[in-house]
């Protein structure tokens, strides 16, 4: 069964308060940095005690971005435990990853999911989602860092064969006239 995955606390610009609950925040409330509250018989800065479901459809609408995305979801690859955002798993369209990460997949809609696959190499298709570069790990060979690519669907740039689009654009650049 999936682990329980806890309701948000999120600030104005629709970022995570990861202390906020410890703060005594509201769970699920943006939180406004320059208002004193009380919540549990203390004052403290950036809670909001009250909130109602108009504010929470006109706050969505100004960000135009899903809150819930903001949520760390787990990974369990080879026996080895990830986090990861969920909206960085969305950052590469028709991946693995981004299918399991958009609603009705298994990490939107449970937070949780387990691959019994090489958790080395994991770690660098992570990176892949962090930080838009692939790069392959010096520890594996071509073929086995292409059948991990394969997995995760992800397009392996020392197997890709260039568009003729590609390829003009590359001759034009090289000198060749249009």
């Amino acid at each position: 069964e999936a682990p329980h995955v806890p309701p948000l606390n999120l600030t104005k610009g629709g970022e995570v308060a990861h202390d906020a609950r410890a703060a005594g925040a509201y769970e699920g409330k943006p939180m406004d940095s320059d208002k004193p509250v009380k919540a549990n018989g203390e004052f403290s800065l950036g809670m909001l005690p009250d909130w109602d479901e108009e504010e929470e459809t006109h706050y969505l609408d100004q960000n135009d971005k899903d809150p819930s995305l903001d949520r760390y979801v787990e990974i369990n690859c080879g026996g080895i435990r990830f986090e990861m955002q969920l909206c960085n798993l969305q950052r590469h369209p028709e991946t693995l990853l981004w299918e399991l990460s958009i609603p009705g997949g298994d990490l939107y809609d449970h937070g949780y999911v387990f691959f019994d696959r090489d958790p080395m190499a994991f770690n660098y298709v992570l990176d892949f989602y962090r930080r838009d570069r692939l790069q392959m790990p010096s520890f594996m060979n071509e073929d086995t860092w292409h059948l991990e690519l394969e997995f995760y669907q992800i397009e392996n740039p020392a197997h890709r064969i260039p568009t003729e689009e590609e390829v003009h654009q590359v001759q034009v650049a090289m000198g060749k006239p249009d």
